[in-house]
């Protein structure tokens, strides 16, 4: 990371001291942490989206919503039923909707 934060402040043309590459490093991971990453299935990754709305649901393994892409929009829509006063939480990785159904097989099923 620091790495590339180096290289971001070169060529943004910053002096490349040590308090503007950490401020860099510091920007770039919150960057990271907060951004939504857009997949297309022919080519993969394609890109990130950065909204400040979306990025303050919380993360949960068994969540009661998700982000969709329809074009250049993100969507949030919910997955189970929120009622008023519940948390909207998303998942922060992929992996998360295979654990949990793992969890419902019986434990002589389960590969963890």
């Amino acid at each position: 990371m620091e790495m590339m934060a180096m290289g971001a402040v070169a060529f943004a043309g910053l002096g490349t001291t040590q308090e503007n590459v950490q401020k860099t490093v510091e920007l770039l991971c919150k960057i990271q942490t907060n951004a939504f990453h857009r997949y297309d299935s022919d080519l993969g990754q394609v890109g990130i989206f950065l909204e400040p709305t979306l990025a303050m649901a919380n993360h949960s393994c068994i969540p009661n919503a998700m982000v969709q892409f329809i074009g250049r929009k993100a969507i949030l829509r919910a997955e189970t039923p929120i009622e008023v006063g519940d948390e909207i939480e998303i998942s922060y990785t992929g992996l998360c909707p295979i654990v949990t159904s793992s969890l419902s097989l019986p434990r002589s099923h389960r590969s963890f």
